[in-house]
């Protein structure tokens, strides 16, 4: 019979260890890379929402350039959670825009301010998800003289 050496001996249960800080090395990277993906969605998803608003805002501008007779006038102007009459060209299009940010954006609202000849156009919309926020709500504004 052969007797294990000694050093043999004393290196019992080294390769276990070894084992288990590689394991945790490995566990740790992998964590590192779905933090990162799941950053890449987050940034992704609030990309999308805003180039959605973005492209509603510039909607709301080209119905207001397309009724000359409107841009003097307040008629577009509308504040959240304010619906102008229905049977005008004004209410009817702002009426549209709102629905359409409503069902395309959670939580989605839209309003429109006027100085002078200065219009602004403001969309919001909840993005509680996204811890950056303050309040939760992601805005987009789009100002331009008319």
């Amino acid at each position: 019979m052969c007797n294990p050496s000694p050093a043999r001996k004393d290196q019992g249960g080294v390769t276990l260890i070894e084992t288990l800080i590689a394991l945790l090395l490995v566990s740790g990277g992998l964590l590192a890379l779905v933090q990162m993906q799941m950053l890449g969605l987050r940034t992704a998803t609030s990309a999308t929402l805003r180039d959605h608003a973005v492209l509603l805002a510039g909607e709301m501008l080209e119905r207001i350039r397309n009724n000359p007779p409107a841009i003097e006038t307040d008629d577009y102007v509308v504040a959240f959670n304010e619906l102008p009459d229905a049977g005008t060209r004004h209410g009817d299009d702002v009426r549209a825009w709102k629905t359409a940010i409503a069902s395309s954006l959670a939580g989605g609202e839209g309003a429109i301010g006027r100085t002078g000849r200065l219009y602004t156009i403001t969309v919001r919309w909840d993005e509680s998800w996204d811890t950056d926020l303050d309040d939760g709500l992601a805005v987009v504004e789009l100002r331009t003289e008319l």
